[in-house]
């Protein structure tokens, strides 16, 4: 993907933060190998960052590596397989270690339907990048490597993030969270059910609505919906559920206004 200057110069110009993108992929415009693809597409995100800092200095940016792979026996790139992610991580570590920059990457699939493919490189390809030390994931809803957009997903990516951030998140260790009041009290045999400590933490965990926690009973009473059906119907009830956001009058005026002097500048 070119550097494009104009966008440097206009950005920095007007305080507009740049979202610095390398789009490499493997075999083709990098190195097939996943330390050689890091080397390129690193070199590429420096080369737009100083650009950036000699025509518009101190303009903020972010790095949005996005690498992908050329598939040999097809002829077709593709973007969430296990090595396009471990250069990503490598990168994105590289990034915010040498080049100091805010790192927003992928959380993407090459599946076309929100289907096990699509759960199994979401999770474990975002959840490689978050450890890597990004500060945003991109491509929610995302499918078909990049080119689609499906709510379904949407949704249940939530959910994926939701359960990625709790990960990365680690473990509170504290006089509080080690409980050891609670152990040395509970007799063998005993329970912590009944615990103060247990009420004070008991909505710690993490959930999500589109993720089965119930017994298998109570999940066949309710329906034996997946988790896909779960997200599906849930983004019915929020389409059906929301409404257009009605901006005021004043807001209404000031689009117009913007508007009419975009319409004038370009004329010129």
């Amino acid at each position: 993907k070119p550097i494009d200057l104009e966008a440097i110069i206009q950005g920095g110009r007007h305080g507009i933060p740049l979202q610095i993108a390398t789009c490499t992929i493997a075999g083709v415009s990098g190195p097939i190998t996943v330390a050689g693809h890091i080397v390129v597409a690193g070199v590429e995100i420096l080369a737009a960052l100083v650009m950036a800092q000699l025509l518009a200095p101190g303009c903020p940016c972010i790095a949005n590596p996005e690498l992908g792979k050329l598939d040999m026996s097809t002829g077709s790139a593709y973007i969430a397989g296990v090595e396009d992610y471990l250069a990503t991580a490598g990168l994105t570590q590289l990034i915010r270690e040498a080049f100091h920059m805010p790192v927003a990457t992928k959380m993407i699939t090459d599946s076309h339907v929100p289907d096990a493919q699509a759960a199994f490189e979401k999770g474990l390809g975002g959840y490689i990048v978050a450890l890597s030390g990004a500060d945003v994931l991109v491509g929610l809803g995302g499918t078909g490597t990049a080119l689609g957009l499906n709510p379904v997903q949407l949704i249940l990516d939530d959910a994926f993030v939701t359960v990625i951030r709790r990960a990365i998140d680690g473990i509170t260790v504290s006089e509080d969270t080690l409980a050891m009041e609670d152990i040395l009290t509970v007799k063998p045999g005993g329970t912590f059910l009944q615990n103060r400590h247990t009420l004070k933490h008991c909505r710690d965990s993490v959930r999500t609505k589109v993720f089965n926690r119930a017994g298998l009973m109570a999940w066949e009473a309710a329906g034996s919906k997946d988790s896909a059906r779960l997200a599906a119907e849930r983004y019915e009830s929020l389409k059906n559920s929301g409404k257009p956001r009605e901006l005021s009058d004043e807001v209404l005026k000031e689009l117009d206004r913007i508007v009419k002097k975009a319409d004038e500048a370009l004329v010129r």
